[in-house]
């Protein structure tokens, strides 16, 4: 075995055959084939388009080699006469002429017994042999003639070797996997014949890859392990370099916007430490026109019709690891709005509405944006009609004078289109039904956009789905299919391992999580976590489509025990195991009404720890005025039946139920015990969240939350009881406090008693992580969290609202989400209890 460079191995072939051959014809009894290993004589013969029966062959020498070498399995291919007469080959151009050469005879002979006698060299003999010569212009023996070969031929052929491994040595920023993938598709990959044209496409497609990366001083060898019976390894020998940074990025010829506004626009960044842990100080040339397109789409959409971006230079240093960009402008002059018409045919929609959904407003600033969604809107207004195909132009009429742009939206809806067919694709964990039972848009039905959409988006709602796309393909005349591809998340895990929140410190966990049970769409959750705390085991069962219209039912069996020592709440232990039947039902494509009935066995135990208002609520006796009860007093416990349910109307209009960028969720539910509980009282939660985009490709959401409790006691039972009180602080919350450490105190203790009202109110700034834009399970943000709770809901406590603004990471692992947040508090107070920094690994957050 050998290793040998690439370029000592193949050189620069072309099909050149020798001018005095190049008119060679041939007509002969036998061609014979010889220097094949891998590849079927009979297969050349098929090639060739000759019978190797056939009594006489006949045709031209050019014709064989060219196709033979077109095959592309042939290094070198040669066309010879039985003599050794070469007729036509793929090397540079030359002939074959016939030579005299001096056959050379021996000048010692054998001498017998007393050894070999030296004698005098006789005259030597001539022998005519055939040599190749390369051809000169002058050279008469290289001008074509018009000759036929008679003698038999013989094709002598070389083979390219069939690559039998392929290794990288030196690559660290890509790995041997992506480089795979990447030479693949230059046919470098095992089993394929190794020809010099392949590697040199793969060396250029490894190039491009890392140029994409900022390797700029990469340096690509490809080596050749020649193996027997003609195989042959690969061996990419890689030295990647330094990445090459952007350090400055140059703008000329903009006087009306600022270089720091044009930069915000761009997804390439000035190296910084702000670049440290994203790539977006890399230069990548293959993709810099869709960043100088981004700058031009700001002019445009803010006035600069005629704004041209042009890509000037970008200047890499000597060391190839720094590059200068520099980019022209030119700006041109600031419009706005004149009027607008509509024009055309259009007779499904009144003219009137389809004029209200243009948003041109006369005399304000000029905006692409605006034009662009006006289209958009009067499509897919026709598209609710069928008209899938309508088209929309939108025809500017620049006036230069007065600095405006009108416009005319010339409309011809064309006909009416039908769906064929609905495919889902991308599904490979989930059955069909599960994605078409949330489909709006029916087969064989008109074509309605909204419903599309709406489609798309009730698949994207899935809990186990990441992103949805929806595309259309023409089949006939008015008729199209659907196809929603469909990119689905790690739908479930089996989970077991340690588990830390800021309160209930280390614990045990397990648990089986499934939201698309065996494919079903079904949600099955197990349980079971032990901590400091206490311990819960629970098991909860739900099918969102119980019946074809969407009746949900499930069923929850949970036991928990916990003891309220380890955190910020009064001292005491709750144990008891519930059980609790589900159902919703939509009344309309965003509202759902849910209930629920069970029961629920509590036992609540004191502790010599329990304050005076607790041990006097479980044992119902009074022991005296102090903070605690006296030291001799005996553990008290109380066993509850709860006959528990609870009825509540949803309205979600949300894109997505996991980090969702627009729409929103408002509910109001009301919940309780029934008559026969021992005791009895009621609850109101009122619920919003709402959110923003900020950006077209949701890099930042606004979003906006709020919540309000109460509860009430009824019949024989004064007020909420304590073990049913509503907390506030932490993470969900108001974050910076302690979790559950707001609101009234236990008299003469720092233990929170909760309260009968909680209010809550959170505003937030949601952005992709740099570096990560493309995960869809990883958002960080910047907060502001106000709220608190009261004793009693018709006295609320305004006035000791508690603030707090900073910063929060969330990533859903697949180990469970993991929360992180550093708050600042404000409107302290003594006996408040700070806690800036929260988190929480492996338990809901």
């Amino acid at each position: 075995m050998a290793i040998v460079d690439i370029k000592k191995v193949f050189f620069a072939t072309s099909l050149l055959i020798g001018s005095a051959a190049s008119a060679q014809n041939y007509a002969v009894k036998d061609i014979r084939i010889e220097g094949l290993e891998q590849i079927n004589p009979g297969a050349v013969f098929t090639t060739l388009g000759l019978d190797p029966d056939a009594a006489v062959q006949t045709g031209t020498v050019k014709d064989l080699v060219e196709k033979l070498y077109a095959t592309g399995l042939f290094k070198d291919v040669v066309v010879k006469t039985e003599n050794g007469r070469i007729l036509g080959r793929t090397r540079p151009k030359s002939i074959t002429v016939q030579v005299a050469r001096p056959k050379q005879s021996s000048a010692i002979r054998q001498g017998g017994a007393f050894g070999n006698i030296r004698t005098e060299a006789q005259e030597p003999e001539i022998e005519y042999v055939y040599e190749e010569i390369p051809c000169t212009m002058n050279d008469p023996r290289c001008q074509p003639r018009e000759t036929t070969v008679r003698t038999d031929l013989v094709i002598q052929l070389e083979e390219f070797p069939v690559l039998s491994k392929v290794t990288f040595k030196g690559n660290k920023d890509l790995k041997d996997k992506q480089l795979t993938e990447i030479i693949s598709a230059a046919n470098i990959r095992p089993g394929e014949t190794l020809r010099q044209s392949a590697i040199e496409n793969a060396k250029n497609n490894l190039l491009k890859a890392y140029e994409t990366r900022g390797k700029y001083a990469i340096i690509i060898e490809p080596k050749i392990i020649e193996l027997p019976r003609n195989r042959a390894e690969i061996q990419f020998d890689i030295s990647e370099g330094r990445t090459g940074q952007i350090q400055k990025i140059n703008f000329t010829g903009n006087k009306a916007i600022s270089d720091s506004k044009l930069l915000r626009q761009m997804r390439v960044r000035e190296s910084s430490l702000r670049t440290i842990f994203s790539s977006g100080d890399r230069y990548d040339p293959y993709t810099i026109q869709d960043e100088l397109d981004k700058v031009q789409e700001y002019y445009r959409d803010n006035g600069y019709l005629k704004a041209e971006v042009n890509y000037s230079s970008a200047t890499i240093s000597p060391s190839q690891d720094t590059i200068y960009l520099d980019i022209d402008i030119n700006e041109g002059q600031k419009y706005n709005f004149g009027t607008f018409t509509i024009v055309g045919n259009y007779p499904s929609v009144d003219k009137d509405e389809l004029m209200s959904l243009v948003e041109i407003k006369e005399g304000k600033v000029y905006r692409a944006s605006v034009i662009n969604k006006s289209i958009k809107a009067i499509q897919d207004r026709l598209g609710d009609e069928g008209y899938a195909q309508a088209r929309v132009n939108a025809i500017p009429r620049v006036n230069e004078e007065d600095g405006t742009v009108s416009y005319s939206f010339a409309i011809d809806q064309g006909e009416r289109v039908y769906v064929n067919r609905i495919n889902i694709e991308g599904n490979e964990r989930t059955r069909d039904e599960v994605f078409r039972r949330e489909l709006r848009q029916v087969e064989g039905g008109r074509f309605v956009a909204s419903d599309i959409e709406r489609s798309r988006i009730r698949i994207q709602r899935l809990a186990h789905v990441e992103d949805v796309d929806v595309s259309t393909q023409q089949v006939a005349d008015g008729v199209v299919d659907l196809t929603y591809n469909v990119k689905e998340r790690s739908a479930g895990s089996i989970t077991f391992g340690l588990s830390y929140g800021m309160d209930s410190k280390f614990g045990v966990n397990a648990g089986f999580n499934q939201p698309n049970f065996m494919g079903t769409g079904h949600e099955l959750n197990v349980q079971a976590e032990t901590n400091k705390s206490g311990s819960y085991y629970g098991i909860d069962y739900m099918n969102p489509y119980l019946t074809k219209d969407g009746l949900s039912a499930g069923v929850s069996l949970s036991y928990s025990k916990q003891k309220h020592d380890y955190d910020d709440t009064g001292n005491y232990i709750a144990d008891g195991i519930s059980l609790m039947f589900n159902f919703g039902y939509p009344i309309s494509e965003y509202t759902t009404i849910r209930a629920g009935i069970g029961y629920e066995n509590l036992n609540l135990k004191t502790t010599h720890s329990s304050p005076t208002e607790v041990v006097e609520y479980i044992s119902g006796k009074s022991c005296g005025t102090g903070i605690y009860c006296p030291a001799d007093t005996p553990l008290y416990k109380s066993k509850r039946h709860l006959y528990r349910t609870n009825i509540g109307v949803y309205r979600d209009t949300r894109n997505r139920t996991v980090f969702a960028s627009e729409g929103s969720l408002n509910s109001a539910t009301l919940s309780g015990t029934l008559p026969g509980s021992d005791d009895k009282f009621y609850k109101i939660h009122l619920k919003h969240q709402s959110y923003y985009p900020l950006t077209d490709n949701e890099d930042y959401v606004f979003s906006i939350r709020g919540d309000a409790m109460a509860g009430w006691g009824y019949g024989g039972t004064k007020g909420l009881p304590f073990y049913e009180n509503f907390y506030a602080g932490g993470l969900g919350t108001v974050r910076g406090f302690r979790g559950s450490s707001l609101g009234p105190k236990y008299y003469g203790t720092d233990d929170s008693k909760g309260g009968a009202l909680r209010y809550n109110a959170s505003a937030e700034l949601i952005m992709k992580v740099p570096g990560f834009a493309d995960n869809n399970d990883v958002r960080w943000s910047i907060f502001f969290d106000a709220g608190n709770v009261t004793s009693k809901p018709k006295k609320p406590e305004f006035g000791d609202t508690k603030y707090s603004a900073g910063m929060s990471f969330v990533w859903l692992s697949p180990l469970g989400p993991l929360a992180f947040s550093y708050a600042k508090p404000f409107n302290t107070k003594d006996g408040d209890r700070e806690q800036k920094f929260q988190f929480s690994i492996g338990i809901p957050y």
